[in-house]
């Protein structure tokens, strides 16, 4: 009992010093290399950058695979795609892609060259702070576990390996978190995100060619049957609420009908005076 009590304290000894054995005349550590700072100690941004992209196009398909093959040219990759109501007369796509953080602009102003661009919305988000604190996390914890390793392999006790071992596994399941939460967000900064949506533009005449008359022509049809719809939904819902209203709108009918409450005869109306006849 005794030199388990004195393995625990000289374990508390090496925790709180933490790595202080080292004099201040000693080589520094190195920060590890995908830390966002400089050889000149100064701390790089590191920014989330974010794109939100319409474009009306000639055909949503083509437009798709040329966007497609973009990301790959350019280092990235989809993350998501698809075409939807291919069976309508407004077939439209959409592409979710992870393009690399130097080409970003480049890949916007070439996916907007597809076709008409009718709506951008572009965001920026600095997690530099956040991405500092998940290195400076991990160092502490890293060190950490070295010192439980070193603490395992002078234990000489059952007690005293499973005491080292399950402190080593908690440190181990904390360094693992966190050194995922990192790479989702280096991979965030390294290749920003593009969500652009191309819609097809509506055809019109023989052949087959688009314009703003269609786009009008079949954007009041829309506007119609919208109408159209909703005056249906009201139908339905006063016919599902008739349940309510009809025995009060029959309650009331009969109370005002009641012999009792029906209003007294008006008076009849006074005789002619005779002298406003003898003066006509």
């Amino acid at each position: 009992m005794a030199r388990f009590v004195l393995f625990a304290v000289l374990a508390a000894l090496l925790l709180g010093c933490g790595g202080g054995g080292q004099s201040g005349a000693g080589p520094a550590v190195p920060p590890p290399a995908d830390r966002p700072a400089t050889d000149s100690g100064e701390i790089q941004r590191v920014v989330v950058r974010r794109a939100n992209l319409r474009v009306r196009v000639e055909s949503a398909e083509r437009a798709l695979l040329a966007a497609r093959s973009l990301a790959t040219e350019m280092g990235g990759y989809v993350e998501s795609g698809g075409v939807f109501n291919q069976e309508t007369d407004t077939p439209s796509a959409q592409a979710v892609l992870r393009i690399p953080e130097a080409r970003f602009d480049e890949a916007i102003d070439r996916l907007k060259a597809l076709g008409t661009r009718e709506f951008e919305r572009i965001e920026s988000e600095d997690v530099t702070l956040k991405a500092t604190d998940l290195d400076a996390r991990l160092t502490v914890l890293r060190a950490e576990e070295r010192q439980y390793l070193e603490l395992l392999s002078k234990a000489r006790t059952v007690d005293e390996v499973l005491s080292v071992r399950q402190r080593l596994g908690e440190v181990r399941q904390q360094v693992e978190s966190l050194d995922a939460q990192r790479k989702v967000l280096r991979n965030q900064a390294s290749f920003s995100t593009i969500d652009v949506e191309f819609v097809q533009r509506i055809g019109f005449g023989m052949g087959g060619r688009s314009g703003w008359i269609a786009e009008a022509w079949f954007g009041a049809w829309n506007a119609l049957f919208a109408v159209l719809r909703w005056l249906v939904q009201l139908a339905v819902v006063v016919v599902v609420f008739s349940v309510i209203w009809v025995p009060i709108v029959l309650l009331v009918r009969w109370s005002r009908s009641r012999p009792g409450r029906r209003p007294p005869p008006p008076p009849p109306d006074s005789a002619p005076d005779p002298g406003d006849s003898a003066e006509q």
